[in-house]
């Protein structure tokens, strides 16, 4: 199936850290852009990111209201952090596919243990994409997961 071929009464849509202060000219991340020009920060892009979103949400309110997420199945290349695994339990989305568990295990043990059926498909691609971001990247990598 392409993708625009999709059932949207079928699939959710999960938006993640679209806070105003992540998109916002004068928030903290367009600071920080302004302030360390070689960080690289694409505002512009960033913030034209936005209407997108806002379509694709458009779209899937017009879709209907899904009233249950246990037949559901959420992918994603990296283990789920625990504010997605906090998701992933509120809603009850049943299944949960992983790319790779081996860098960054996240919430997965404790979805396990509530239930959640997890696949770890252990990709070699996800496992070295990950560990060389943190590699090259491990103030923004602690920063991102909460460690000092």
């Amino acid at each position: 199936m392409a993708y625009n071929e999709a059932d949207i009464t079928r699939s959710a849509l999960i938006i993640v850290d679209m806070q105003n202060d992540f998109v916002h000219a004068d928030g903290g991340f367009a600071h920080r852009a302004r302030e360390n020009p070689e960080a690289k920060i694409d505002m512009p892009f960033l913030m034209g990111t936005i209407p997108q979103v806002k379509r694709l949400a458009d779209a899937f309110r017009k879709a209907g209201r899904q009233k249950s997420y246990k037949d559901k199945i959420m992918v994603t290349t990296l283990a789920p952090c625990w504010y997605c695994s906090g998701l992933v339990r509120q809603f009850g989305i049943g299944t949960v596919v992983v790319g790779e568990s081996v860098n960054f295990a996240g919430g997965i043990d404790w979805l396990r243990a509530n239930g959640t059926r997890v696949v770890d498909l252990h990709s070699d691609e996800c496992i070295d994409l990950l560990g060389r971001y943190i590699r090259d990247n491990p103030a923004t990598w602690n920063e991102d997961v909460g460690r000092d």
